[in-house]
């Protein structure tokens, strides 16, 4: 829809191709290229990525697609000012720009103030969830800005769509969130439908405290009771996981950013996925357990439960 509207009229009709559409990418790898894949069939599309993210992005983005890079020191770097203007002047040559929630306020102050009118965001979460505070100073304050001056803004549920207009006059388009499959295994590959291991349960993920896996934890203790056999896998980055996650041989603990060439093994091994979350608008692990054929027990909050909904 917002691509329709900014596409040129020649000659009487309207060319979306024409189009030239900026993908801002900052996060959500498999995300951005589920976006990309979608995209560079009906526009002129460019991805744009950290230079610090080549090896991260580049390798799961459709054949073909056009791609340049920018300079993001860390947060607390004073030399974002200068990065962030080198990137609006990338920004401006382009009809259409299309980020996602960055998380990073240089960003979000950079887009709200010189190209919002023609910047469409994706929003993972309209506010903070429990426990997550501000981890960056002012992202919250800079999104919101972002948000109220877009030129539109889309989201995975209708809820958040609600919760959203009641701080934006801006469209919101509710768009379900895409299949990432395709970053993690090649297209021909067939569904392994049959896990390797019955009585395996997986917790995947970056790890922060709204995400509930101490809540896990405590409910597997009831489950080795009643199949001795179960396990737990853990795979996922997180702090203080020390305080969490006890010393039990039937959990095994990967700490760590899981790349995406292992990815699929995690899921195509588990019997079940479990989201024990306290709250969520939506879960691109939930997705991904759909597109990997698994079986999901989750938290019935947020959104969630509308990613198991079999259509009427």
């Amino acid at each position: 829809m917002f691509v329709r509207r900014l596409s040129r009229p020649v000659a009487g009709k309207v060319y979306m191709r024409d189009a030239r559409v900026g993908l801002l990418h900052l996060a959500f790898h498999e995300y951005t290229a589920a976006i990309a894949s979608a995209l560079s069939t009906k526009v002129d599309l460019t991805v744009l990525h950290p230079v610090q993210q080549v090896d991260h992005i580049r390798p799961v983005l459709p054949a073909g697609v056009k791609t340049k890079v920018f300079n993001k020191p860390r947060f607390r770097d004073p030399s974002n000012i200068f990065a962030m203007r080198s990137l609006v002047r990338q920004l401006r040559e382009f009809d259409l720009i299309h980020v996602q929630q960055s998380g990073d306020p240089w960003v979000d102050l950079a887009l709200g103030a010189s190209v919002a009118k023609k910047t469409v965001v994706t929003v993972h979460d309209v506010v903070p969830h429990s426990g997550d505070g501000d981890r960056i100073p002012g992202s919250f304050q800079a999104r919101r800005m972002l948000h109220s001056r877009a030129a539109g803004l889309i989201v995975h549920t209708e809820s958040m769509a609600e919760q959203l207009r009641e701080e934006t006059a801006a469209p919101i388009a509710v768009i379900p969130h895409p299949s990432t499959r395709g970053s993690f295994v090649p297209p021909n590959r067939a569904v392994v439908r049959e896990p390797r291991n019955r009585s395996q349960v997986l917790f995947f993920g970056r790890i922060w405290p709204y995400k509930g896996l101490d809540l896990l934890i405590d409910a597997m203790y009831k489950v080795i009771e009643k199949v001795p056999d179960a396990s737990l896998v853990i795979a996922g980055r997180g702090d203080d996981l020390g305080e969490i996650v006890p010393r039990e041989p039937w959990i095994e603990l990967h700490n760590t950013f899981i790349p995406t060439p292992e990815v699929a093994d995690f899921f195509e091994s588990a019997a079940v996925v479990a989201l024990p979350y306290r709250d969520a608008t939506q879960s691109g692990v939930g997705i991904m357990a759909v597109d990997f054929r698994r079986p999901v027990v989750a938290a019935p909050v947020g959104g969630l439960p509308l990613l198991f909904v079999h259509p009427e």
